[in-house]
């Protein structure tokens, strides 16, 4: 699977980069058509938006890309590496993320790209 990553918000927070970053109401709309941009250039098959305030932000972005809503993966961390909380949210977020791309057809293009690379 090949995975693109970026930020939604592509500024530094002052003081550590750890809880609502406290922005201008241009500096998110320029985020806003950053993220727009990306997606566009990408096309990618499927986003997925990590983060407690960010799928907020996302719905305000024009884009007609897929989306699915999960856990940012340090929040299973904070709840104690290996531990059956954080086991459990890893097992909800990747369950989620199968079945949404089962959703979008990814595994069915990918099946065929492998076949077309062998025959």
């Amino acid at each position: 699977m090949r995975c693109y990553f970026t930020n939604f918000y592509t500024a530094i927070k002052p003081n550590g980069s750890r809880g609502r970053l406290e922005a201008s109401d241009m500096l998110k709309e320029q985020c806003r058509d950053f993220c727009a941009f990306q997606i566009k250039r990408v096309a990618p098959c499927l986003i997925a938006v990590m983060g407690g305030f960010i799928p907020d932000e996302f719905k305000l972005v024009s884009h007609s890309a897929q989306f699915i809503e999960i856990d940012h993966p340090s929040y299973p961390v904070q709840c104690g590496p290996g531990t059956e909380m954080s086991n459990a949210v890893y097992k909800k977020n990747v369950g989620k993320l199968r079945e949404k791309l089962e959703e979008v057809g990814y595994y069915s293009r990918k099946a065929k790209a492998q076949t077309a690379r062998i025959g």
